[in-house]
């Protein structure tokens, strides 16, 4: 199929009729809470065979490993036995029954409280532990998370000291023996702010009470590395301010603070900013962008298997009881609508790397010198924006262009529309850099910058590091070991979000890998330049790693997916 502008296909007659079939098929849906889902998925976006055979192998991997580490009742035995059956079953379309069928059998200890943090490796029988498992309770590897978690987009620069953050000369002093004005000065204070959990009220599962805080963590840039300096437990002067060196009470405000970023890094930086925005893009996309536009094209390979994921979202995350109510601190009302705002506020043509990090105050390399997720990705980031650039031009000779394109105009009005894809702030596109400039966001975004939420998921959601909703209280100041292991879930509920996180291992294809998707003559020469600049930044980020103190391997082009499928 040859890409081709409306404006340029003598046929567009038939391209009109096609999208006006394209739109009954493809309807935009958020009477869930407002977030945006496909009423429903078309047969031809149901998943690919390769897709299914992917999540179904995770999903048998961590089932079985269920199963192994369960205690020997009959029902896990009957279980065990019949994974014999399963290719027969797999044949028979009957695997996903199956599966289903197991993680219903196999039944776990619920106890709470666990005897010590170690008690959670058990859960790793048949499969890899998480990364974190090794370092998760040391202080260097709690500070590298604000540079390298899941989702460190909350890290700012301190400018001065606000009068509801209890940070004094004393305690900076104590944390990293220097001066507090100094530092400041200097822009070497930084501190990632919960406040969007302000007011928050934690739910409960199984007759478990959850708890939520809106803590405040705050963090030193030294000529001894990247410090913590404090958590603050709440968005009061007046609240618990810990320190490292205070022992238990420490290690309870780590928790409550990576329970709380739990939140943040699950609903809104991956749920929210990366499933739902691209859930927007690909609903106006497929109703708007005719199958031969080359803007159609290329975001086809970007969404491939991103209707069918959000969809299995859409059944296991969202309904009562499903894994957001059990699994996060709130109840499924107040976190849904959490990321229905966050959404709602965002604003994708704001989003690029260079805007982000000059927003935030974290773009001097002076002040703050190693921070993988600033320094990996604005390398990406200029690859993703000339590639786009030069796809772009291929296709528009000039601005004209553009403006005459009716398919790109109307994408743009539903991506926008409030009812519709609820993505502001986009405007009329006149301009081939303005065309671009949404472009490579929407791309960076499906590929890039969800890979470094979704693929840190799993190796970084060891329950004693960083668990999904916090059980017990936080820490009074006089706190001890019993304190601490109510905050981490019971083991049940651990386990859950092991099955949740490990099939988001799963990775179908590569960034800037297109196969026949893309393979015009028009874009060979730029494409062939863009995978051969990935292939370089591999080597970059790769030298990179070996000089940082835990290497950062989620920007790596190699691990980085093409489309948002897991």
């Amino acid at each position: 199929m040859k890409p081709t502008l409306p404006q340029d296909d003598p046929a567009v007659a038939l391209r009109r009729e096609a999208l006006d079939r394209a739109r009954k098929q493809y309807v935009y849906d958020r009477s869930v809470r407002d977030c945006l889902f496909a009423a429903t998925v078309p047969v031809r976006d149901k998943g690919s065979p390769k897709y299914w055979a992917e999540l179904m192998e995770a999903n048998l991997r961590v089932s079985t490993n269920k199963a192994a580490t369960a205690r020997p009742t009959e029902a896990a035995e009957g279980i065990v036995s019949g994974l014999k059956s399963m290719a027969e079953k797999l044949r028979a379309n009957r695997l996903a029954d199956d599966l289903d069928a197991m993680k219903k059998a196999v039944t776990l200890d619920t106890e709470h409280p666990l005897a010590s943090p170690d008690a959670y490796a058990r859960a790793y029988e048949l499969i890899e532990q998480p990364t974190s498992a090794s370092t998760w309770d040391h202080d260097a590897f709690f500070a590298w998370m604000a540079l390298a978690g899941p989702f460190p987009t909350l890290l700012e620069r301190l400018r001065a000291v606000p009068a509801h953050l209890a940070l004094t000369a004393d305690r900076f002093r104590r944390a990293t023996g220097g001066d507090l004005a100094a530092a400041l000065r200097e822009g070497r204070v930084f501190v990632a702010d919960y406040a969007l959990l302000d007011g928050a009220v934690g739910g409960s599962v199984d007759g478990y009470t959850k708890y939520v805080c809106a803590p405040i963590a705050v963090y030193a840039s030294t000529s001894a590395g990247f410090v913590p300096v404090g958590i603050q437990l709440g968005q009061e002067a007046t609240a618990l301010f810990a320190q490292p060196g205070d022992g238990t009470t420490w290690s309870m405000a780590k928790t409550a603070l990576l329970a709380s970023d739990s939140q943040i890094t699950g609903l809104i930086g991956h749920f929210g900013l990366c499933h739902l925005v691209l859930e927007a893009v690909v609903l106006a996309s497929k109703r708007n962008l005719a199958d031969s536009h080359p803007l159609r094209i290329l975001l086809d390979a970007h969404t491939e298997e991103t209707l069918i994921v959000n969809d299995i979202t859409r059944s296991s995350l969202t309904p009562v009881n499903g894994t957001i109510d059990r699994m996060m601190a709130q109840s499924r009302e107040a976190s849904l609508d959490m990321v229905a705002r966050a959404v709602r506020e965002f604003r994708i043509l704001e989003s690029a790397p260079p805007e982000d990090f000059a927003r935030r105050g974290v773009d001097d390399v002076r002040a703050l010198p190693d921070y993988p997720w600033r320094d990996d990705h604005l390398l990406l980031w200029e690859a993703v924006e000339t590639w786009i650039d030069a796809y772009v031009r291929a296709y528009y000779a000039d601005d004209a262009a553009v403006e005459l394109d009716e398919e790109l105009q109307a994408f743009t009005v539903e991506l926008e529309g409030d009812e519709l894809g609820g993505l502001e702030g986009i405007g009329w596109i006149t301009t081939r850099e303005g065309l671009v400039a949404l472009l490579a966001r929407i791309v960076f975004r499906a590929t890039v910058f969800h890979a470094g939420v979704n693929y840190a998921l799993y190796d970084l959601g060891y329950a004693p590091f960083a668990p999904q909703a916090q059980f017990g209280p936080g820490p009074t100041g006089r706190d001890a070991h019993g304190d601490w292991m109510r905050m981490m879930p019971p083991y049940d509920i651990a386990y859950e979000v092991i099955e949740a996180f490990y099939p988001l291992r799963v990775r179908i294809n590569t960034l800037g890998d297109y196969g026949r998707d893309v393979d015009d003559a028009a874009v060979a020469e730029p494409l062939a330049a863009f995978q051969a600049r990935l292939r370089e930044i591999e080597e970059i980020i790769a030298a990179r790693n070996t000089e940082r103190p835990f290497p950062y391997l989620l920007s790596l082009p190699s691990r980085i997916s093409n489309s948002i499928h897991v």
